[in-house]
């Protein structure tokens, strides 16, 4: 797996929620999928055989919640866009989804840093 270009893949997402919002999009959006976190290349590692191997180690942990959460925030934020509430969807995205955004980069390096040590 290409470590960075899973974390850079998420990153990415921001762009595509604040496009999503201005109305800058070229592509639908649909929050049930993007609430799934096991649907992503790096969410299929996570629950896969091979990630599971690290599931008692304490980043592996943190970095499946917080990946979870990333997915229900940015599918909260379509869904806010969705039904015309801009406003309130740009307000989660730079917020909470930010922050859990900037936890799930840090700690994904972390748990590599641990794999790969």
């Amino acid at each position: 797996m290409d470590w960075m270009k899973i974390i850079n893949a998420h990153v990415m997402w921001k762009k595509r929620l604040s496009e999503y919002a201005r109305g800058d999009h070229t592509e639908h959006l649909d929050a049930s999928v993007i609430c799934l976190d096991n649907q992503c290349e790096f969410g299929r590692w996570l629950y896969s055989t091979e990630g599971k191997a690290w599931q008692n180690e304490l980043p592996y942990q943190q970095v499946r919640d917080l990946h979870a959460q990333f997915h229900r925030k940015a599918a909260e934020i379509v869904q806010l866009i969705d039904r015309q509430q801009v406003a309130e969807a740009c307000e989660l995205l730079r917020g909470d989804y930010s922050r859990v955004s900037e936890q799930l980069k840090h700690k994904t390096l972390q748990l590599y840093s641990q794999i790969h040590s």
